[in-house]
């Protein structure tokens, strides 16, 4: 950056960084880095630990890996999963309270979302009774226990939409 001539100054380390430039070089500025970085790839990636196949994936496993909870911290981070091709039906999806999706799934394994809203509980829900969304879940495990009953829940911190199906019969 700071080889460009156009900033103020640009500092920092791993953890933080800071830069300043002046009104008239802005412009610039998002020109030259534009340029730079026209050929890179800013898809997002994560870092994961499991990947499951949503059909095949042991509630049990899920449970396990929840309880372990106690032991993530600064060196240990806690797993990201991924749990591929789900199937939501207009019976197994909610919108809870405006701001929470719940998908069930046959196995009893609960998806949940927080800070949701009902724009992504629309795009989530099948157009017609008989249709389905299939979609990509990136998430980490957690245990509900509700009414002494405790059952296996990934926490949503992503999804990708892979297809809409609407069966007509």
């Amino acid at each position: 950056m700071e080889d460009t001539k156009l900033v103020e100054f640009a500092k920092g380390h791993a953890n933080a960084f800071g830069v300043a430039i002046t009104d008239e070089n802005i412009q610039q500025f998002i020109k030259l880095t534009n340029e730079l970085l026209k050929d890179k790839d800013f898809i997002p990636v994560s870092k994961v630990d499991f990947i499951w196949n949503s059909n095949t994936v042991n509630p049990q496993d899920i449970l396990e890996i929840a309880d372990l909870h106690k032991i993530w911290g600064q060196k240990l981070e806690e797993p990201l999963i991924v749990l591929k091709d789900v199937k939501i039906y207009q019976e197994n999806i909610q919108l809870l309270k405006e701001t929470t999706i719940k998908i069930t799934l046959p196995n009893g394994i609960s998806l949940i979302k927080f800070n949701s809203n009902k724009d992504e509980f629309n795009e989530l829900y099948p157009t017609l009774s008989t249709g389905c969304t299939k979609i990509d879940v990136l998430g980490k495990c957690a245990a509900n226990t509700w009414g002494g009953i405790t059952s296996p829940q990934i926490k949503v911190e992503d999804w990708d939409i892979i297809n809409k199906i609407n069966y007509v019969f």
